[in-house]
């Protein structure tokens, strides 16, 4: 069953560069902290 969260993956995303904290950043680099107050108490919701 599909989900809300799903998504086609698109080749062309494989190198893309993320805006994180100043810097551009590969997909795989670009993490957040689990103690980002997004997570800890739900900022970004």
């Amino acid at each position: 069953m599909a989900g809300s969260q799903d998504f086609a993956t698109d080749p062309r995303n494989a190198n893309a560069r993320i805006w994180l904290q100043g810097n551009l950043v590969t997909r795989a680099n670009a993490k957040v902290s689990v103690f980002d107050a997004g997570f800890v108490v739900g900022d970004g919701v």
